[in-house]
Parts: C-alpha cells; sequence; structure tokens
C-alpha cells in the first residue's frame, strides 16, 4: 500500500512540475511565439502574437528548445533520481541511434554510436571552421581530429566530434528527456529493444544530429562545411537535419542514458 501511494504521490509531482515548465516558457520575454511539446492535455500556443511567421522563425525556435530543455530537465531530475532495481544511475550519456521512429525494436544497434560526454561544447561552429579547424590540420580546439570525410553536425551549425562505435551491448535505461524512461536492451549481434515505448518516445527531440559524407569529389569544397548554409541553423526540435551540398546525409536520434545495469 505505501509503494501505491508513493507512485501516485510521484506522478501527481511530476506532471505538476511539468505543467510549471511549459508555464515558465511561454512567460519568458525574450522570445516571441511557440507551440509547446506538452502532453497531451497541455496545449500552449501564442501564435497571435505573431508579426510574421518566417520572420519570427528564430524566435519560434528559441521558444521551443527552452520549453523542451524544461521538460527535458524535469525527467531527467526524476530519472536520475528513480533509478530502478537492477540498475545503477551514470554520468549523462548520449546514444547516436538509427532506426524506425514507431519501432520499439531492430537489428541496427551496431551502427548505433556513443558520446560518452555532450559533444556540443565540444564542436565548432560552420562559421569559425576555417580559422579553428581548417588552419589547424584538422584539429578541433578541443583535441578531437575533423574527418572530411565523414563529418557531423548538430541542431545549432556546430560541427562536433564523431561518437565511439559501435556502441557495447548490454542493458541501458534511456530517456528523451520527456515521458518515457525505460530499460534499452542491446544484443552482441546488433539487435535492440526497449521495455516500454518506442525509439520516439526516448529521442530528445531538441537535440538534433547527423552524419555528412562527401557525394563527389570535383571540387575542393564539394562535401564541405564551408558551404553549409548558417541560415539553415538552429533547426527546430524533432526536424530534420539540413541538407549540404554535395554530402549523403543521414540524420540520428540522440538518447539519453541515466543508467546502466548493474553486473551481477
Amino acid at each position: 500500500f505505501f509503494f501505491s501511494f508513493v507512485t501516485i504521490e510521484f506522478t501527481m509531482m511530476k506532471q505538476a512540475l511539468v505543467f510549471l515548465s511549459v508555464v515558465l516558457a511561454c512567460q519568458l520575454p525574450s522570445v516571441g511565439a511557440f507551440h509547446a511539446s506538452a502532453p497531451r492535455h497541455i496545449s500552449v500556443s501564442l501564435t497571435a502574437k505573431m508579426k510574421n511567421p518566417e520572420e519570427d522563425k528564430p524566435l519560434l525556435i528559441r521558444r521551443a528548445v527552452i520549453a523542451s530543455t524544461l521538460l527535458a530537465t524535469t525527467q531527467i531530475l526524476f530519472s536520475s533520481l528513480f533509478v530502478p532495481a537492477g540498475f545503477k544511475k551514470v554520468p549523462l550519456q548520449f546514444i547516436a541511434a538509427l532506426g524506425e521512429p514507431k519501432s520499439k525494436s531492430g537489428t541496427s544497434a551496431n551502427e548505433w554510436g556513443l558520446w560518452r560526454d555532450d559533444p556540443g561544447p565540444r564542436g565548432v561552429y560552420l562559421k569559425d571552421f576555417d580559422s579553428l579547424i581548417e588552419k589547424n590540420n584538422g584539429y578541433a580546439p578541443d583535441g578531437w581530429i575533423y574527418n572530411k570525410y565523414d563529418w557531423w553536425l548538430e541542431e545549432h551549425g556546430i560541427i562536433m566530434p564523431s561518437p565511439d562505435f559501435p556502441l557495447a551491448p548490454g542493458r541501458y535505461l534511456v530517456t528523451g528527456g520527456r515521458f518515457v524512461t525505460t530499460p534499452l536492451t542491446i544484443e552482441e549481434d546488433g539487435r535492440w529493444s526497449l521495455d516500454q515505448g518506442t525509439l520516439y518516445d526516448v529521442t530528445h527531440l531538441p537535440c538534433r544530429s547527423a552524419r555528412y559524407h562527401p557525394a563527389t569529389t570535383g571540387s575542393v569544397l564539394a562535401g564541405s562545411p564551408v558551404i553549409a548554409k548558417q541560415s539553415d541553423f538552429p533547426v527546430f526540435p524533432g526536424a530534420k537535419m539540413p541538407e549540404v551540398a554535395g554530402c549523403d546525409k543521414q540524420d540520428y536520434a540522440v538518447l539519453f542514458i541515466v543508467g546502466k545495469a548493474v553486473e551481477e
């Protein structure tokens, strides 16, 4: 009976904090209109304040990112405080995953990667590519090496280090920073499965990431970050990453790891 009571109280408290996060995001004065990615029964829309939706796009994106970040912070806080039996808390890590968003299992985990820390702060903005990477023989200021044949970009137009491949087999506690936190099983043969929800449910929508491979060699600049359009950034939460002329692009979902199975 005590467990049931605690579960009910926890659920109500969590919903209250989620609602508060959305309300706070909508009250921030520095941004314009947005439609929050909120629970089904919570819908916030301030588009009436927009004079020109296209001109206000950066403000709209910023508002959506702020709301999503507040929601994610709430979810990750509870995920880290309430780790299920058989798992232990770990510092936040990031999975680069491939798969059908609506699926809860698949066979492609041998193509998944892992960032052991946030790659964004270690990256370089597109506008600084020439001065901070190209003129430094491919070395980023943080020490990682840029690969012109296989490079990564995130939602703010930041070139970032590649994740480590492949993601090791095991049991992970994952979340998208929204409403689902669940165990993820990675098998030796690349099969993966979620105990609850779908790949979309555990994807952190504000974190957009894509891998770029130059598709042509007719020009020195073909497939280079130099020709990426900086006006395409930031990317709206959940949207596809921009194309870069001369490149083949592969979008990856980003999952947060908040726990790992305890080894017996």
